[in-house]
């Protein structure tokens, strides 16, 4: 059974989640900015939501959609750029840590506001590039 996949539109309100995707932030850096008042928030209870018209004033997200409502979407001086798309990732390596190596690659990684499986192939991918560097292999 396929679980449905998770759709903001027309939500009035959007969870800390959601926001953190629409934004491109980690999810971390979103409850921070909604403790701090940077992003406005409706508490129920325990839980945190943002409404959404507000947040889309706020980040400027409504602008885009009234231009292409209004027909003006593209402008002249508009640049047409290429853009290369890079193969997804099928190969899954499993690595066993321990909780306190763990805890130190989420801290790292925390303060770059990536995941730690992305540190961990960023390192992988400098590593050999470096090795292909020093042998004169392309890798």
């Amino acid at each position: 059974m396929n679980k449905p996949k998770n759709n903001v539109e027309g939500k009035l309100t959007l969870s800390v989640r959601e926001v953190a995707k629409l934004l491109g932030i980690s999810r971390n850096l979103a409850y921070e900015a909604t403790r701090t008042g940077k992003i406005p928030v409706i508490k129920f209870g325990k839980r945190v939501l943002i409404p959404r018209k507000p947040l889309e004033e706020l980040f400027g997200l409504d602008k885009p959609t009234e231009s292409i409502e209004h027909g003006d979407a593209w402008d002249k001086s508009d640049e047409v750029v290429q853009i290369e798309v890079k193969k997804p990732l099928d190969k899954v390596i499993p690595v066993k840590l321990s909780a306190d190596k763990w805890e130190k690659l989420r801290q790292e990684a925390r303060e770059l506001d990536i995941d730690p499986t992305t540190l961990v192939r960023m390192w992988i991918l400098d590593h050999l590039r470096e090795r292909g560097q020093a042998t004169g292999e392309e890798r």
